[in-house]
């Protein structure tokens, strides 16, 4: 028995590296923790675990529209918002539609189009950021475009779209296309000029936001995301939906951890100085990176990344390096608490210096 031919087109997630006794900074986690009211409400809701869990999850979707501003039934919960860029994908792609997508960002999009048999279509990024003229040149060239993937602020670049580049894509973006603007980090954005999605979507009928609690929340173990848009794509998506896709257990631990503002405020102000800090740090070392406006910073290693990658991992720390983006000697750092940032700044010298000593012995 053979699979279906769209499989041959689909590889498989690699996540970011865990080593047992290795500080973990490859997959952009909250070095905090989850939120303090979040694991009480995790305790506290245990012994419902042999309960159907909400399968339209109606609070977490009222807590949602009373915080956001946006009505509960434009609102859509995933088990985290990866899976809703598939439901997107199953929901308005026919086989051999096409989907736009930068060409150094999160894999999910690619993974989801193929698996429905669509087409992926990359776009060309200026200075590692990604460029509204390549999309709409591209929306112009491929008339059988149905999805457009934007990562707002990008993942593996931080690097952002303001509002009116955002703007400007959607106003010409045609109506038979869904702009899914994927903000997993946009709470960590402190640009004044910096777009949010639940101030556009009752401008744009098609436009979907996608948010998660796996990053500023840290709940990224117990998988819950959110979608946001008008009526008729929530609707359609729901038809796709799988039944019960978010478990009781993580559905009341996201609900109280919007009410955790304190957690929020630490953890905001953890990633600003964290930031500042890798910013001076990286710069003595001579080492270009990308500003950022997420939870995690971009370096250019002027090696190839997966042997540096190793390398720091031997000395005891995993980043993420950035080869299956297409960026051969970039690393992406999770931006951690002084303590994980003193760790990383020894384990990155002593890398520098291994990799100066091979080049050295290469050259030799």
């Amino acid at each position: 028995m053979s699979p279906r031919e769209a499989l041959e087109r689909l590889h498989e997630y690699t996540p970011g590296e865990r080593r047992a006794g290795v500080l973990k900074l490859s997959s952009n986690e909250n070095p905090l923790g989850p939120s303090p009211r979040a694991i009480e409400q995790l305790q506290h809701s245990a012994h419902e675990a042999h309960i159907y869990p909400d399968g339209a999850a109606v609070a977490l979707r009222q807590r949602l529209a009373q915080q956001l501003s946006v009505p509960a039934d434009q609102i859509i919960i995933g088990n985290g918002s990866d899976e809703l860029m598939v439901y997107a994908a199953a929901a308005f792609l026919n086989p051999g539609d096409v989907a736009l997508t930068a060409e150094h960002t999160f894999s999910v999009y690619a993974f989801a189009t193929n698996l429905f048999d669509g087409r992926v279509v990359t776009t060309r990024m200026r200075d590692g950021r990604h460029d509204p003229d390549a999309f709409l040149r591209a929306l112009q060239s491929q008339p059988r475009t149905r999805l457009v993937f934007l990562c707002n602020p990008n993942n593996p670049t931080g690097t952002y779209l303001n509002l009116d580049e955002t703007e400007r894509l959607l106003q010409q973006a045609p109506p038979e296309v869904l702009v899914v603007l994927d903000e997993a980090y946009c709470e960590y954005m402190d640009a004044a000029d910096a777009p949010d999605g639940t101030h556009l979507i009752q401008r744009y009928p098609n436009l979907l936001v996608l948010r998660t609690f796996s990053k500023l929340y840290g709940l990224a173990g117990l998988r819950v995301g959110y979608g946001m848009a008008q009526r008729q794509i929530i609707h359609a998506l729901n038809k796709v939906k799988l039944p019960f896709n978010t478990g009781i257990i993580a559905q009341a631990a996201a609900t109280a951890a919007l009410d955790d503002d304190q957690f929020v405020r630490r953890s905001l102000e953890t990633n600003r100085s964290g930031r500042r800090r890798l910013y001076t740090e990286l710069g003595r070392r001579g080492l270009r990176y990308l500003n950022t406006q997420a939870n995690f910073i971009c370096v250019n290693v002027g090696a190839d990344c997966r042997a540096f990658a190793e390398t720091m991992a031997l000395n005891g720390v995993t980043i993420r390096p950035l080869a299956s983006f297409g960026l051969d000697s970039w690393i992406r750092i999770t931006i951690g608490s002084d303590e994980q940032i003193d760790a990383l700044l020894k384990a990155l010298d002593a890398t520098l210096a291994a990799t100066d000593r091979h080049a050295d012995a290469v050259a030799d």
